[in-house]
């Protein structure tokens, strides 16, 4: 999948998608794991950990929409990947895409830390 399809697959304007374009224009690394997965194992799993991010007071983008859409379209299949703009200081992106990859169903933003982002000297060693 190229860069332009996957930021035209976001056809919803919400705050975690604009971010996730804007993270793609601004050329953060993407990518979409290959195999597909049914949204009702994808749902049992990110529920689990919204309940968990939740109660560790967690900031997040999109957690709780996504985790819904997920369980309003069952056993579909979806491929599942992301978008890393934590070098900007952003967020890592977890996409939903139909499986035919035209559609992304729903998104995550989720601050994750990253050691080049806490230190960027670890790396110059």
């Amino acid at each position: 999948m190229e860069r332009d399809e996957l930021r035209q697959a976001f056809a919803v304007e919400s705050t975690v998608n604009s971010q996730a374009k804007s993270a793609l224009a601004a050329g953060a690394p993407f990518e979409i794991w290959p195999g597909r997965m049914p949204a009702a194992r994808l749902h049992h799993t990110y529920a689990r950990r919204l309940r968990r991010l939740q109660k560790l007071e967690r900031p997040s983008l999109g957690f709780e929409e996504a985790v819904a859409s997920l369980a309003k379209i069952g056993n579909q299949e979806l491929l599942v990947g992301f978008i890393d703009d934590r070098k900007r200081g952003g967020y890592r992106f977890i996409v939903f895409l139909s499986a035919d990859l035209t559609r992304v169903i729903a998104c995550i933003g989720l601050i994750v830390p990253s050691r080049e982002v806490l230190d960027p000297d670890v790396t110059k060693e």
